[in-house]
C-alpha cells in the first residue's frame, strides 16, 4: 500500500505525495487505507504535516479507534506540529460524545493555549465545543 511505485516514474515519495494520497483515501472513506499510508509515511521517515495528522485522526474517529486518535494527537504535540482547529474540534466532540469529559476539557485547554500563542496574549473563552463539554458534563452529573 505504500507509495513504492512512485520510483518507477522517477519520483521519490515525499510528504506532499503521501499527504495527497491520505487525503484522497479519507475523502472517499477508505479510512483503513488512509491509516496504512500514514503508517508507511512514518516508517519511511517522512514527517507528517498537520493535514496528514488531521486526516489520520479523522480516519481513527470513523473507525472508532479513539486510543489511536489520541496517540496521533500526542505525536503531533511531541513533534511540534500545531493542530488545526478542525482537528481539536473533532477530538473534543468525539470525547464529549463518548462521555470522556475530562479528556475533552484537556483538549479545550490545549486549544486555548494554541490560540493564545497565535494571538500573542491570553485567550478569553474557548472554542464553541466548550459549551458542549460543559453541558454534557452537567447532564451526566
Amino acid at each position: 500500500m505504500c507509495l513504492l511505485g512512485a520510483s518507477d516514474f522517477g519520483m521519490a515519495p515525499n510528504g506532499k505525495s503521501y499527504g495527497c494520497a491520505i487525503r484522497a483515501c479519507t475523502a472517499v472513506r477508505r479510512d483503513k487505507a488512509a491509516l496504512t499510508l500514514f503508517d508507511c509515511m512514518e516508517k519511511e521517515g517522512i514527517n507528517p504535516n498537520r493535514f496528514a495528522y488531521h486526516d489520520a485522526i479523522l480516519s481513527c474517529v470513523r473507525l472508532r479507534k479513539l486510543t489511536k486518535a489520541r496517540s496521533l494527537y500526542e505525536n503531533m504535540q511531541r513533534d511540534g506540529v500545531p493542530p488545526c482547529d478542525n482537528t481539536l474540534g473533532l477530538l473534543i466532540r468525539t470525547c464529549t460524545a463518548r462521555g470522556l469529559h475530562k479528556e475533552a476539557e484537556g483538549l479545550v485547554r490545549d486549544f486555548s493555549r494554541a490560540k493564545s500563542a497565535e494571538q500573542g496574549g491570553p485567550l478569553h473563552g474557548g472554542p464553541a465545543e466548550l459549551g458542549c463539554v460543559l453541558a454534557a458534563r452537567a447532564a451526566s452529573s
